[in-house]
């Protein structure tokens, strides 16, 4: 598989609008061309109900201001420079052939990289705009094809990962962005606790739910809570300095290491890093 051309699917959504009027016209063309396809060719795993969740995740409003750009992200090449990093980290990393989905992102997304992904082991989403640059779209695709190729070695599904591993794969998907790019490109929640920590954060929000499994039950873990005062992506920051700390423990080891380092010995590992680190008490 490969980088699906949905450049195409971009050009053919405004070819329709021009003759469309209302939002709730626009939305069923935005359905018919960004959702549609995906629920046939994913029959069982996409249903109608991803619609409204690749809006969430990030995908753009079919509104003005975000359809003024459209024409322009069409025309770019990202979709050749994305299928050629696919390529390159697929034989890097020995990964999995997987189709990539480039959709336009929301220009408003809760994000300050203001771009996003999800990984699934059947595709990877990635929602890009024409404010990214080369750079910022080579590590949004490590990122996300970084998930991939970890939870391929992992074997975990949705159900099965705990919120360990679910912290550590976002954490050595952000050192493999490190790695490959620099550290210019590293997400902001990867520093964003550094001079103010709580530690009772870790003890009461993280210690507990280690072992806790179940990707939808580690959302507010990760993502942060308001109404529990979870402090926003208190998981994600976490996971980061777990990747970091393991790296300190083995510097030698690269991403082609860290990536399929799994099983016991993994968990082992991790849980004597754990130890080491300034927030545990």
């Amino acid at each position: 598989m490969s980088v699906v051309r949905t450049d195409k699917w971009i050009k053919y959504f405004l070819q329709e609008v021009q003759i469309r009027s209302s939002q709730d016209n626009l939305y069923e063309a935005q359905k018919k061309w960004f959702v549609d396809p995906l629920t046939k060719r994913f029959n069982g795993e996409v249903t109608e109900q991803f619609h409204p969740f690749l809006l969430e995740q990030g995908l753009f409003l079919a509104n003005e201001e975000d359809l003024a750009d459209l024409e322009t992200l069409a025309a770019r090449p990202i979709w050749e420079t994305v299928q050629s990093q696919f390529l390159h980290l697929k034989k890097l990393w020995g990964g999995p052939d997987l189709p990539i989905y480039l959709l336009p992102v929301n220009k408003g997304i809760n994000d300050p990289s203001k771009k996003a992904g999800i990984s699934f082991p059947f595709a990877l989403f990635l929602f890009v705009g024409t404010h990214l640059n080369d750079q910022e779209i080579q590590s949004l695709v490590i990122h996300e094809y970084h998930h991939a190729v970890r939870l391929m070695h992992t074997n975990e599904t949705e159900d099965s990962i705990t919120l360990l591993e679910s912290m550590y794969m976002e954490g050595l998907a952000e050192r493999a962005v490190l790695e490959y790019v620099g550290n210019e490109q590293l997400a902001p929640w990867t520093s964003l606790y550094d001079d103010r920590f709580d530690k009772k954060w870790y003890k009461k929000w993280v210690a507990p739910n280690l072992e806790r499994k179940g990707r939808s039950a580690h959302r507010k873990y990760l993502y942060g809570d308001a109404r529990l005062k979870i402090p926003p992506l208190l998981g994600y920051y976490v996971g980061y300095q777990l990747a970091k700390a393991s790296h300190d423990k083995r510097p030698n080891w690269k991403t082609t290491d860290w990536i399929a380092f799994v099983g016991s010995d993994c968990q082992d590992f991790l849980k004597e890093v754990l130890k080491s680190m300034s927030f545990v008490e």
